[in-house]
């Protein structure tokens, strides 16, 4: 009977695709791994329990209104932000169906595999995050649950996909938050004890956390006292650099705190650059002697050849508007999405 009742349940669904597993859960609903009876290729599906949807918005080719997660995953279209492929309305569910991806884990677990990462692979992954978020806050829409859980690495490439944008929201250059969304220890101090804070100044602090835990392989906070009133302990073995924008993106006084717009311009967000260019610049020198002499140096002095400021963030950024402008790992400075942040409002729900 059980077998029968679920089945009516999940029919519009079950007709075409088969349900392999379940790979999550949580208070939204379920997460299974999936097969299209069609194509015969895996996806994962996303079943959000109706009655926790929130946020409902028009959509044309829906016919009807759907959970603000699917639409923005239907819309939303980068490298590094996980791809839908469509929606079922059950009697109970939403159903949001993405692509499978293969050889990708969690943040979380890649950095249990390794203990900890390195400040290469940590500067990789976070300049790809924040590539994702720059292109979000650039169309007007903030992710609010930026943390290692919602974050897939390929663990060859090191390529990652951002996911689970089921807190997200909204916002635009004024928006300021009045109720907390997203996991408590990566919400800045004025979150928990303010119940006041913007998209920008959270992110900020959220990109430090996500760095602490990849560098020194465990959160920075243990509890909501220890955001408020504990300084994250900073180990020995990290450089300088590291260090440098730990402490400016993880400040307590939110006014202090690094801005958003400079993080991709600090002097450990770009480091793998200016050793390109070192090397590239060494004409007629040995660059095996070049590398074994100044290994030492590079990782341990403040790197005269880049004007740094107290902040940490080279001469250029002042003169720059970080919106202007966008990272590829497999390239220069590119020209980004737009010019101004929140400049994407043929985007949101109400202009769709």
């Amino acid at each position: 009977m059980f077998a029968v009742l679920l089945d009516l349940l999940l029919r519009p669904f079950t007709k075409t695709h088969s349900i392999l597993k379940d790979i999550g859960s949580g208070s939204f609903g379920t997460v299974l791994l999936t097969r299209n009876k069609l194509d015969n290729k895996l996806y994962v599906a996303k079943f959000i329990k109706r009655r926790k949807v929130k946020d409902l918005v028009p959509d044309c080719t829906a016919g009807g209104d759907i959970p603000l997660e699917i639409y923005l995953l239907s819309r939303l279209n980068h490298p590094n932000i996980v791809t839908s492929v469509g929606c079922y309305k059950l009697p109970q569910h939403w159903v949001l169906t993405m692509n499978y991806l293969e050889h990708y884990v969690d943040l979380k677990t890649f950095i249990k595999l390794h203990s900890r990462l390195s400040e290469s692979v940590s500067r990789n992954i976070l300049i790809q995050t924040y590539d994702a978020l720059v292109y979000c806050l650039s169309v007007g829409v903030d992710h609010r649950d930026v943390k290692h859980q919602n974050i897939l690495v390929h663990q060859s490439n090191l390529q990652i996909k951002l996911i689970d944008f089921g807190l997200s929201s909204i916002c635009d250059s004024k928006t300021v938050y009045t109720s907390v969304q997203g996991t408590e220890l990566f919400l800045p101090p004025e979150a928990v004890v303010q119940r006041r804070y913007t998209p920008l100044e959270a992110t900020s602090w959220s990109l430090g956390c996500l760095l602490y835990c990849m560098v020194c392989g465990r959160a920075p906070f243990s509890s909501k006292r220890d955001v408020v009133f504990s300084e994250p302990i900073l180990p020995d073995f990290l450089s300088p650099f590291c260090i440098n924008l730990l402490t400016q993106s993880l400040n307590k006084v939110r006014h202090l705190r690094i801005r958003f717009e400079n993080i991709r311009w600090h002097t450990w967000m770009n480091l793998d650059r200016y050793r390109n260019f070192l090397e590239s610049s060494c004409v007629g020198t040995n660059k095996q002697t070049y590398s074994q002499t100044n290994k030492q140096t590079y990782s341990q002095t403040n790197c005269s050849f880049t004007p740094m400021s107290s902040n940490g963030v080279y001469s250029q950024s002042p003169s720059r508007r970080l919106s202007g402008y966008s990272y590829s790992p497999s390239s220069t400075v590119n020209p980004s999405y737009c010019e101004q942040w929140f400049n994407g409002q043929q985007f949101l729900p109400g202009n769709s």
